[in-house]
């Protein structure tokens, strides 16, 4: 799926009527993680929806703020912050695919008897169906601004007096013309990566983490167990965690390889084992466990990298 897909499909927008408006409610608990709920409104005239989603097709396909001109690509997300990147899930990934199925159990099924300014929104979605080639494609957007908002400083003017204005102090609805999730049939494009708290992958990415850690422990590489873990868990590692090399690791087990990965990345060693009570060892081995340690191809020396994928 690349940016010259996801413009064809908002090129579409405009050819669909039948949009839908949703709040959205996230809440994340111990006891029951991370729930969803949604509640339907509507705008009046009839035809402002309509002419919203029109405003953001213009938007995603024309000028500067376009797909083409503020993206480089699509990629498969695996944790890390590039800029201009569009990363992308499929909805049985398991990073996402139960948070998923919740969230479109809560669209298929919104709450019809609360109040949308007592329904507490975190977010705010819009929804319909798009026709592409022929074929019918269920397009959500999603934006994780709270959509309920009371305005600062705006003032309404007073027909009848005047010069005078009144303080606006209702709570209004508030949409914007960008997003930060879109989901198309089984895809998930995350343009922001306020996307990240839509399906709490924090939590998720702190999870795996914690899992591989006591992997590596549990076979043996590190000389300093404590340090490395409380390296490896902290900060921005826990992320990379998402592209860990579970071959990578596995291959380890080899002492010949160990050595050779030692000098490669320059990586301490004590009693053959990677000397984790090193920082900077401890770092530069969750880098290279993790797709982003390479070697340069001209010079054969260590550089650390965004991301990795096979060559093609």
């Amino acid at each position: 799926m690349s940016i010259e897909f996801l413009t064809k499909i908002f090129e579409q927008i405009p050819e669909s009527k039948n949009w839908g408006l949703q709040l959205l409610r996230i809440t994340n608990t111990k006891r029951n993680g991370i729930e969803y709920a949604t509640n339907q409104v509507t705008l009046t005239p009839d035809n402002k929806l309509y002419d919203y989603v029109c405003k953001i097709s213009q938007r995603y396909t024309k000028g500067k703020d376009s797909f083409v001109e503020a993206f480089d690509k699509v990629v498969d997300y695996d944790g890390s912050v590039v800029g201009n990147v569009i990363y992308k899930l499929c909805a049985d990934n398991m990073l996402i695919n139960e948070t998923l199925q919740k969230l479109i159990v809560a669209i298929a099924n919104p709450d019809m008897e609360s109040k949308p300014l007592e329904f507490n929104a975190s977010a705010y979605l819009v929804k319909s169906q798009v026709k592409l080639d022929g074929k019918d494609i269920n397009i959500k957007l999603i934006s994780m601004n709270r959509p309920l908002t009371t305005l600062q400083n705006k003032y309404k003017y007073i027909v009848y007096k005047s010069s005078e204005f009144e303080e606006i102090s209702e709570k209004v609805l508030s949409l914007r013309n960008t997003f930060d999730v879109i989901i198309i049939d089984n895809t998930i494009y995350f343009l922001t990566f306020a996307a990240e708290k839509l399906f709490n992958l924090e939590h998720v990415y702190h999870k795996i983490c914690n899992e591989k850690v006591d992997l590596i422990c549990q076979n043996d590489i590190v000389y300093d167990h404590d340090s490395f873990r409380q390296i490896a868990t902290t900060g921005h590692n826990p992320r990379r965690f998402i592209s860990f090399n579970d071959k990578g690791l596995s291959l380890l087990q080899d002492k010949r390889i160990i050595k050779a990965i030692s000098k490669k990345f320059s990586l301490l060693l004590k009693d053959g084992k990677f000397d984790t009570s090193d920082e900077n060892t401890a770092k530069k081995l969750v880098k290279v466990l993790c797709k982003k340690g390479m070697l340069d191809p001209f010079e054969n020396v260590a550089v650390e990298v965004e991301s990795a994928k096979k060559w093609n």
